[in-house]
This record gives C-alpha cells, sequence and structure tokens, in this order.
C-alpha cells in the first residue's frame, strides 16, 4: 500500500473511513497521480491532459462508489471542489474535480 499524503489522511479523518476505506481511498489517490504522469522515458504531452482527466473522472465515479457510501462519495467531491479556494505562493490555485 503507498503512503498515504498529508492530504489523504486529512480527507479520511474528515470523511470518518473505517481501516479499509482509508486504504482503498490512499491505493485509488495513487493511481490517480500515477495515471497523470508520464511514462518513464516520455516528455509530458499537455494535449493528452483533458482525454487522462476524462478517462480518470469516469472511472472515479465507479471505483469511488465501490468502497465508500453515497454521502462520502459527496462529501470527497466537496473536499476536492474546497482546493480549489486554496492559495499557494500568493497565487489562485484552481483545480476541476477529477472524480
Amino acid at each position: 500500500m503507498p503512503w498515504p499524503s498529508p492530504a489523504s489522511v486529512a480527507t479520511s479523518n474528515s470523511l470518518c473511513l473505517n481501516p479499509f476505506q482509508s486504504e482503498q481511498l490512499a491505493e485509488f489517490q495513487a493511481k490517480r497521480r500515477e495515471a497523470m504522469m508520464p511514462a518513464e522515458g516520455e516528455s509530458f504531452d499537455p494535449t493528452r491532459l483533458p482525454e487522462i482527466i476524462k478517462q480518470l473522472k469516469e472511472e472515479g465515479q465507479t471505483r469511488l462508489a465501490g468502497f465508500l457510501t453515497p454521502d462520502q462519495v459527496d462529501q470527497y467531491k466537496e473536499s476536492l471542489l474546497s482546493l480549489g479556494s486554496s492559495h499557494e505562493h500568493g497565487r489562485r490555485r484552481r483545480f476541476r474535480s477529477i472524480v
């Protein structure tokens, strides 16, 4: 199992996940991050990003529903949307939900 990021620990706590759900969520997030990265030896192709995001969004709905309750799925989506209002180094970051 991959090490959970601080964000996934905070998400796990806010969603009141059981140990199984926490593990599944950490794996889900790790696979999502890996899918965004180019294969070893390849350069990043920004033209592929919309395609990747669309695929992750479609797969994400199904995968999350497999281990979270409907209320937890909604809370998870809300937590992703709240990231859009975070600030980093004085610049506003915006994220689109890919779940």
